[in-house]
């Protein structure tokens, strides 16, 4: 992901070997941003392991975070629900934005920045519609109505892309950021962008919706690129 001159990514991965039965606790981290200006960032511990957490920085102002690739245990991890929202959340979400329209992309789910979490974000018109701009929290697809198939590609797996079946219309129910219920009628672009999402909230791939022949061709190309040190 290519970012701006004066940032790098701040959303730093820190493993911790807990003491067994210990409890990793949120804390407060300052960092500097490639400007040389120091923000102050909230980690919340996310379980990775037996024995071992992955702290994910998040800072109330607008921030660039890494976006997981292929290949990385955390996309495979099925995501926990939010139980409430906080100001950790909050900010977790306008950060997943900013980074979403950085990469650039449609749509993010949480587990791509590292946090297991039930958390995505959508905006089909790139930031051109401000009302097309969407935070979900706990998102679950209660109704699907036709078929579509198209072309998708994925923010963890850059350059490359296939046809992909997902239905025409879908209803999501979830919660909003200010703890109200949302139910949202999508369909084409909208309707795809979301089931792709509330895949990688269940550890799931577009590719693991592609031919057996399909996807193996793609993952011998992402593991020959993991093993070259390219990916």
């Amino acid at each position: 992901m290519a970012l701006g001159a004066s940032w790098v990514p701040l959303a730093l991965a820190v493993e911790l070997h807990m003491p067994r039965g210990g409890a990793p606790r949120r804390m407060k981290i300052r960092t500097a941003c490639g400007s040389g200006r120091v923000v102050e960032a909230a980690a919340r511990p996310v379980a990775t392991a037996p024995g071992s957490v992955s702290l994910v920085l998040i800072s109330e102002e607008s921030m660039l975070l890494p976006i997981e690739k292929y290949g990385s245990p955390v996309l495979r991890t099925v995501s926990a629900p939010i139980k409430n929202i906080d100001g950790y959340v909050v900010a977790l979400a306008q950060n997943m934005l900013e980074t979403m329209y950085a990469a650039p992309g449609v749509g993010l789910a949480a587990p791509q920045i590292g946090v297991n979490l039930r958390l995505l974000t959508t905006d089909v018109s790139s930031g051109k519609e401000p009302h097309q701009r969407i935070i979900i929290a706990n998102p679950e697809i209660v109704e699907v109505a036709g078929e579509q198939n198209g072309e998708e590609g994925c923010l963890s797996i850059p350059d490359f892309s296939e046809k992909v079946r997902r239905p025409q219309r879908i209803v999501v129910k979830g919660i909003s950021l200010d703890e109200k219920e949302l139910i949202i009628e999508a369909e084409d672009l909208l309707a795809r962008c979301f089931c792709h999402e509330v895949d990688h909230l269940n550890g799931i791939f577009f590719l693991d919706h592609l031919s057996a022949i399909k996807r193996g061709l793609i993952t011998r190309k992402l593991k020959h690129l993991i093993k070259d040190g390219k990916w």
